[in-house]
C-alpha cells in the first residue's frame, strides 16, 4: 500500500551478476551520498532502481542530497558511458526531476518502469531543521521539450502528495515516445535486495 510520495520507502537492488569495470573516481563521501539516495555505492557501474520515492524528510534524504547524487552520476557517466542507472520499477519525485531529467544521458528505462511526476514541494530550513512550507510549484522542464509536451497532454504536472493522483508514465510508453532509451538487459544478470 502506498502512503504517498513523501512517505514512500526506498527499495533498491544493485546489479551483482555481470559487471563492467567500476570507476575508481567515486570517493567514500560520494559513495555515502549514492547509498543514501539511490541505494548503490558507486563501486559497480550499474544501479537498478526498483522503487525510489525521492527526497523524504522522514528518511532525512533531501533534494540537496539528490542534487549531489545527480552530479556524481553525471560525472561518472561522462567518464565512462557504461556507468548508468536503470529504472526498472517506481521512480518518483526527486528520483525523476533530479536523476531522470537532469542526468537522463546516464539513465535508461525498462518497460516495467513506472515514472511518477508531481509539483515540487517547498521546504525552508529553520533552527529545528527543514520545515515544509505547504507551497507547491511546477518544475521547469524547458530543456526537455518532449517531456514537457507529454506532461501538458496529461493535464500538466499535478499538485499532489499522492502517487495515486500523480502523473504516471509507463516505461514502455516513455521508451516508445523516445523520452529515455531502453535498457539493454543481460540474461546473466541477477539482483539482490
Amino acid at each position: 500500500m502506498r502512503n504517498g510520495i513523501r512517505m514512500a520507502t526506498m527499495a533498491i537492488a544493485c546489479l551483482v551478476g555481470y559487471m563492467l569495470p567500476a570507476s575508481a573516481a567515486v570517493t567514500p563521501a560520494e559513495s555515502e551520498i549514492l547509498k543514501k539516495t539511490i541505494g548503490c555505492d558507486g563501486q559497480k557501474p550499474v544501479c537498478i532502481i526498483l522503487q525510489n520515492g525521492g527526497a523524504s524528510p522522514k528518511r532525512n534524504v533531501w533534494d540537496d542530497d539528490f542534487e549531489a547524487m545527480g552530479e556524481i552520476i553525471g560525472r561518472e557517466h561522462a567518464l565512462n558511458p557504461k556507468v548508468e542507472v536503470q529504472v526498472a520499477g517506481e521512480c518518483s519525485s526527486a528520483c525523476v526531476s533530479t536523476l531522470m531529467v537532469k542526468h537522463r544521458a546516464a539513465v535508461c528505462v525498462m518497460k516495467t518502469a513506472k515514472i511518477y511526476f508531481h509539483q515540487r514541494r517547498a521546504y525552508s530550513k529553520t533552527a529545528d531543521g527543514w520545515v515544509y512550507t505547504g507551497r507547491h510549484e511546477p518544475h521547469n522542464y524547458d530543456d526537455f521539450p518532449a517531456l514537457k509536451k507529454w506532461l501538458a497532454a496529461d493535464g500538466g504536472e499535478r499538485d499532489t502528495d499522492s502517487l495515486e493522483d500523480a502523473n504516471k508514465l509507463e516505461g514502455s510508453v516513455a521508451i516508445a515516445l523516445g523520452l529515455w532509451r531502453e535498457c539493454k538487459q543481460n540474461p546473466k544478470v541477477t539482483f539482490s535486495r
